[in-house]
């Protein structure tokens, strides 16, 4: 495995791991479909960092993992409430 696979690992790893904990912490009754969905998607989130060795090659793998995690958690919770907002407009209902 080369430096920039191990890089693309340790990112999809955080995000996986921020997703778990954010469905952890959540007050509603969580089932394997969403709990593996939320996984799925912090690591494809927080892959995206990926894409700041574009600009700063040589960017620290500290820096790299810091901001996955924090595009893994905001990123999340954007898209979560953008489907929401979506869904109660195409349907009718309450945005919350």
């Amino acid at each position: 495995m080369n430096d920039w696979e191990r890089t693309l690992a340790w990112l999809a790893g955080v995000g996986a791991l921020v997703a778990v904990g954010r469905a952890l912490t959540n007050k509603e009754a969580l089932s394997w479909r969403v709990v593996v969905g939320r996984v799925i998607l912090g690591s494809a989130l927080s892959m995206v960092v990926f894409l700041l060795l574009i600009p700063y090659p040589e960017a620290p793998l500290p820096v790299l993992v810091g901001a996955g995690a924090a595009l893994g958690i905001l990123g999340e919770q954007v898209l979560e409430l953008a489907a929401r907002r979506l869904i109660s407009f195409k349907l009718g209902g309450d945005p919350k």
